[in-house]
């Protein structure tokens, strides 16, 4: 499977060592893109009229539309990884959107639903609620995506990443 398949298709399987290395990958580009347009662009850019950089909805807005594109190189690769282990792709591109919009959530918020809960705000609960679900959702994409092994062999979804690895003659001694 070439890098263009791996990045940007949703068919095939996705061995676990090639997840880590593309996903930390996509992930140091998107944030040196993000570093070098903080840098390089004045602080009169931005998406809505007003204060720019530093205004946290613009910061916001900014950072999605950056993040787009990736996002959709994030849900391919999980969707690869979900195959290699014979599962749909599905459930894992759901919580993949879900985790990453959940992270452009301030970054003291769930602290300031504590302090409300803690004040007797009954609605502040189910946002709360909402962060835990999100911290298990992130687990469970970290466990699933990074550390199970795929499914041995062929599957639904294809042959398996590894068969490549395979050697394609017997050692010495050994009966092919």
């Amino acid at each position: 499977m070439s890098l263009k398949e791996k990045l940007f298709s949703y068919d095939g399987r996705l061995r676990r060592l090639d997840w880590w290395l593309l996903t930390i990958a996509v992930s140091v580009v998107y944030v040196l893109i993000v570093t070098v347009l903080y840098m390089v662009l004045p602080a009169s850019v931005g998406f809505l009229p007003g204060p720019k950089f530093g205004d946290p909805i613009n910061e916001l807005l900014t950072g999605m539309v950056i993040h787009a594109p990736l996002l959709f190189i994030h849900c391919a690769l999980a969707a690869k990884r979900a195959h290699d282990r014979d599962k749909s792709a599905r459930l894992v591109i759901l919580l993949v959107l879900a985790t990453t919009f959940a992270s452009y959530l301030p970054d003291d918020g769930f602290a300031s639903l504590g302090r409300l809960a803690d004040q007797g705000a009954i609605w502040a609960w189910p946002l709360l609620l909402a962060g835990a679900l999100n911290i298990a959702a992130s687990l469970y994409l970290l466990i699933t995506l990074g550390f199970q092994d795929g499914t041995p062999g062929p599957n639904r979804f294809g042959p398996s990443p590894k068969a490549a690895e395979q050697p394609a003659f017997s050692e010495p001694g050994e009966t092919p």
